[in-house]
């Protein structure tokens, strides 16, 4: 893979001392999705789980990567040229709950870089964003079967983008970087997410665990705990049926 070295993105410099990125997200994706799957990967970054979801689903599969970042979406372009990809639909946009054009911080560490920062506006770019809703709109596309999602804390606007797409496919298995200190840093409230999955019946959710365990968020305590996070955690969603 093409990677930047730099001492702000662990990404990129753990890789290159042979440390698994994201390791509970790896390994969960690897047991959930199977050959011919369409993938949504939404805050693709330089590609790294583009690549391995692509692997995963096949020649008869489809990966499409949402990446807003424009050093971020040339490592990605790249690194889908790399590997001879032809099951993957690279997008430059940001995924909101809204079409046009947002504001894009843009980090030192490129995998921090949102659209809800207030930071250093000088350091930004003018982007276009899009939801899922709205790009995914037609009878004729095929249904969605997992979502991994990373967009440093505006994972609750992609999901009020995306209602339609959670209705109307009911085997959708979502994983989710949940950002809750960002989230209320910027003004919203992590329980509007949690509505957000119940009234679409994905629900409970389950805290993603660094060995690879699910850990069920049904009470009260539960949600608060995780709350109460100032670092990511990831989280497993599926309708329960």
């Amino acid at each position: 893979m093409q990677l930047r070295v730099s001492k702000y993105d662990a990404a990129f410099s753990g890789l290159l001392f042979g440390v698994l990125y994201e390791e509970q997200v790896t390994r969960k994706l690897k047991d959930i999705v199977r050959e011919g799957m369409t993938v949504v990967d939404v805050g693709a970054n330089f590609g790294y789980h583009t690549v391995f979801i692509a692997r995963l689903v096949g020649e008869k599969g489809k990966v499409f990567a949402f990446e807003p970042n424009p050093f971020a979406y040339n490592l990605l372009q790249e690194n889908i040229k790399l590997n001879q990809l032809n099951n993957v639909i690279p997008v430059q946009k940001a995924v909101s709950n809204a079409v046009g054009t947002t504001k894009l911080w843009l980090a030192s560490n490129i995998g921090a870089s949102n659209i809800l920062s207030r930071r250093d506006r000088k350091n930004s770019t003018d982007v276009e964003s899009t939801s899922l809703d709205e790009f995914f709109r037609g009878d004729s596309l095929p249904s969605i079967d997992v979502l991994k999602m990373d967009i440093e804390g505006a994972e609750l606007l992609a999901l009020q983008g995306m209602n339609r797409i959670m209705a109307k496919n009911g085997n959708l298995k979502m994983i989710i970087e949940f950002h809750p200190h960002h989230i209320l840093a910027f003004g919203h409230s992590p329980e509007e997410l949690w509505v957000g999955l119940r009234q679409n019946g994905f629900w409970p959710p389950f805290l993603l665990s660094k060995d690879g365990q699910l850990i069920e968020l049904r009470t009260p305590p539960d949600i608060e705990n995780v709350e109460k996070e100032r670092h990511p955690i990831h989280l497993f969603i599926e309708r329960k049926t």
